[in-house]
């Protein structure tokens, strides 16, 4: 039991980044932040501006994470495991997206 916790606490916080460009037209951008503890807990937000309509959708890895919700053509989320939140497992290179309607509008890659 020592050991294993050894291991867990030489274990250091996840960080990565990805820049959110607009994609098949769309001119809008933005970013998204994701922090994953060495407990297995997960913080991640994303903003956005030029996201037009009032509803969209976060993707991670091609799958459902959490909807989001536009006001005047801006998206402001933030989003905590611990509070009760999809604690989502990403790695750099990992595909993030924001889709409205089934459509990806705004696209990036996590890195480092």
């Amino acid at each position: 039991m020592f050991e294993a916790l050894k291991i867990l606490l030489a274990r250091k916080t996840v960080r990565l980044d990805a820049r959110l460009a607009g994609v098949a037209g769309f001119t809008g951008a933005g970013g998204f932040r994701y922090a994953l503890s060495p407990a297995g807990s997960a913080n991640y937000e994303v903003e956005a501006k030029g996201v037009a309509g009032l509803k969209a959708d976060l993707f991670a890895c091609g799958e459902f994470v959490a909807p989001l919700e536009c006001d005047e053509g801006k998206v402001k989320a933030k989003f905590d495991s611990r509070l009760g939140d999809l604690a989502i497992r990403l790695k750099a290179g990992d595909l993030v997206e924001i889709r409205q309607n089934g459509g990806a509008i705004l696209s990036g890659t996590l890195g480092r």
